[in-house]
């Protein structure tokens, strides 16, 4: 995690130690824990890690996605907005053999 940069580079375990905590935004191991043992993640997929080969390498990777996210500017979902776009497909869907193609030479 430090080569990436996610992580500055410590010597001290003590201050390695709180360079984790700080990068996954827990107080402390208990925290960290609570929130990838004990409990489901809140993800649409619901999973824990309490079972999982890796799970220090996953929870890293699932935090980096969390930071990521934060940064990005999206707009406001619109619902109708795919609702139009799945009716315009389904139309086309279904006028395709009343369109004819150009054959290619």
């Amino acid at each position: 995690m430090v080569k990436p940069g996610r992580i500055q580079k410590c010597a001290a375990l003590q201050d390695k130690t709180a360079e984790l905590l700080r990068f996954f935004s827990v107080a402390d191991h208990h925290a960290w824990e609570e929130y990838y043992f004990n409990q489901q993640l809140r993800v649409a997929f619901r999973i824990s890690l309490a079972q999982t080969q890796g799970a220090y390498a996953i929870s890293a990777w699932l935090r980096q996605g969390e930071l990521q996210v934060e940064k990005l500017s999206v707009q406001p979902f619109v619902k109708k907005k795919p609702e139009e776009a799945l009716a315009n497909i389904k139309l086309l869907i279904k006028c395709r053999h009343c369109v004819t193609l150009p054959s290619e030479p």
